[in-house]
């Protein structure tokens, strides 16, 4: 993130968030001073929080509800029209649990399309973002996340200009998978097929399934039974973007240009898709400085290989042409980079008092350290922070420890700069002792931490020792 923004040539990275309650996702801080964020949401409360934190760049977070103009087409057309149809919500073991609860926390858990209201009915839009977005001037938007839990669809038609005439690279937007063939309500199918129209294709797609009321399930994620281990797929977040390494658009990237390019290359990082960073780099290398071409390949490719040690770019493809079993990779992680406002930070009930501190490539090892974690699967117990000095964060480090697992089973991984996600998790049974290496980018990582990977209910520990910190070459 940082390698991409300090080599923007114009413009600094403009995020739109629709639905901004609890701040953006830290992710898209990554790009520091350069980045131009703009966050709309009707809680006053939560604006007011946000205008009075302290943000890199600029920052304007606005009251208000975003609509689409009452004259529009499809405001007309709609009119009148329920936002969602055959909402089974009542159906659910979610609606159910609160119903059996008297919890005031449970009457905060809201239905998609609250009472499903129609359109007309809804408060009156006191933004239109497009109108918005010319009283501050002539500038590209880069993305735009929609979350606003009913007429998302109704705010997408309101940017059929804007989508073009801000060079929209990409749109994050929540998606229900219930509802009718009407070509007017808050459908997966209807938000697909309007920014397929206007130029995007669908990259992601996230899934959350709700148990049905007569045999609930458990959620591994919640205390209630939301987003359920098995049930009907109920919403998700979809990831639209302009695919400007197709052939077809090879002159539309040539429009798009250089800071277009890495942008982009930017943000299919961010949502976890380094493969398609990469072949908009390759893409349209005559576009960008051949050195950072070289570079942000090796970074992808480290990003790539999660779980295991990474190799420079050109090694890992030499190793998928001989199908050598080193280019293989770990599941990723979801990025939270949709919707991820309202995930907290990972904290540790424990905190180590020293820091790993990188210096002149290499630090010596400490001592052991005993650890436990708390009976709940998921509860990070420790946090091994690691600072560096005096060094550009776009740098390798190899990173090397020593654990001895003394009861239950011990999850150990590097915690991502934003403290939102895991990465490189390596799990280990009862009674094992191993030696363990982790590498990454310097500023893409704040830590390696522990938690228990037993089941709920069982305490784990273990024996952990840093071993040394070294600079490596990608």
């Amino acid at each position: 993130m940082k390698a991409v923004a300090d080599r923007l040539q114009a413009e600094a990275f403009t995020l739109v968030d629709i639905g901004c309650a609890g701040g953006v996702a830290p992710a898209w801080l990554g790009f520091g001073k350069h980045i131009r964020v703009f966050g709309f949401d009707p809680g006053p409360d939560d604006i007011d929080a946000l205008q009075k934190q302290e943000h890199e760049g600029e920052h304007v977070y606005t009251e208000g509800f975003v609509g689409i103009p009452p004259e529009h087409p499809f405001a007309v057309a709609s009119r009148g029209k329920p936002v969602l149809q055959r909402n089974p919500w009542s159906r659910l073991a979610i609606a159910w649990w609160q119903q059996l609860r008297s919890d005031p926390n449970a009457a905060q858990i809201v239905p998609p399309a609250t009472l499903q209201q129609e359109r007309g009915a809804n408060p009156t839009p006191t933004i239109l973002l497009d109108e918005f977005l010319r009283a501050r001037g002539d500038f590209p938007v880069d993305f735009i996340k929609i979350d606003v839990d009913g007429t998302d669809l109704d705010i997408l038609h309101s940017l059929d200009e804007c989508l073009h005439s801000r060079r929209v690279l990409g749109i994050g937007v929540e998606v229900n998978f219930f509802g009718s063939a009407d070509p007017y309500c808050n459908t997966l199918h209807n938000a697909d097929r309007f920014l397929r129209e206007h130029g995007f294709d669908l990259f992601d797609l996230s899934q959350r399934k709700y148990a049905g009321r007569y045999l609930p399930a458990p959620s591994a994620e919640r205390p209630y039974p939301a987003e359920t281990i098995f049930g009907r797929l109920l919403q998700g977040d979809a990831f639209y973007a302009r695919d400007l390494a197709a052939p077809e658009n090879q002159k539309l990237s040539a429009l798009y240009g250089h800071d277009s390019i890495l942008k982009l290359a930017a943000i299919f990082s961010l949502f976890n898709l380094p493969d398609c960073a990469a072949e908009l780099l390759v893409g349209n290398a005559s576009l960008i400085d051949a050195g950072f071409v070289r570079i942000g390949l090796d970074l992808l490719a480290i990003q790539a290989r999660r779980g295991v040690p990474p190799l420079p770019y050109r090694e890992y493809i030499d190793a998928f042409k001989r199908d050598d079993q080193k280019y293989k990779v770990a599941a990723r992680p979801a990025f939270a980079g949709q919707g991820a406002a309202k995930l907290k930070p990972i904290q540790p009930s424990e905190i180590f008092a020293e820091p790993i501190t990188y210096d002149d490539a290499k630090c010596s090892g400490g001592d052991w350290r005993d650890i436990e974690t708390p009976a709940t699967t998921w509860a990070y117990a420790v946090e091994l922070p690691v600072n560096g000095t005096a060094r550009d964060d776009d740098f390798a480090i190899a990173l090397r420890l020593s654990v001895e697992v003394t009861a239950g089973k011990i999850a150990i991984g590097l915690l991502s700069h934003d403290r939102t996600s895991m990465d490189q998790e390596q799990y280990l049974d009862p009674d094992s002792a191993l030696d363990l290496e982790f590498r990454a980018v310097m500023g893409g990582i704040s830590g390696v931490v522990i938690r228990s990977a037993a089941p709920t209910g069982v305490r784990s520990s273990a024996r952990v020792r840093l071993k040394d910190v070294a600079e490596v070459l990608i």
